[in-house]
């Protein structure tokens, strides 16, 4: 029980650190429309209509919000990261 706790722990940390060191990393499922995103001179993305957005096995509905990289995760993924490699 305790090496399987410390092994889950380690695996969790390193998740975790891993969101942060390649905060674009491979995702199974994503489901974005680009439509709803407009990406701003200064890098940041705002949403500009209400949106549901599938990242991994979580999904979301948002609306009206700027926000850059390391500012909003949907399932422990960073959404401008995604939308910089998902929408042109």
């Amino acid at each position: 029980m305790r090496i399987l706790l410390s092994f889950g722990l380690a695996v969790a940390g390193s998740l975790l650190l891993s969101q942060f060191a390649a905060p674009a990393r491979e995702v199974l499922n994503v489901s974005i429309d680009c439509s709803a995103f407009k990406k701003n001179g200064n890098g940041t993305w705002s949403i500009i209509k209400e949106t549901k957005v599938v990242i991994g096995n979580t999904s979301t509905t948002l609306a009206g919000m700027t926000f850059g990289i390391g500012a909003f995760n949907i399932g422990g993924y960073d959404l401008a990261s995604i939308l910089n490699r998902t929408c042109p």
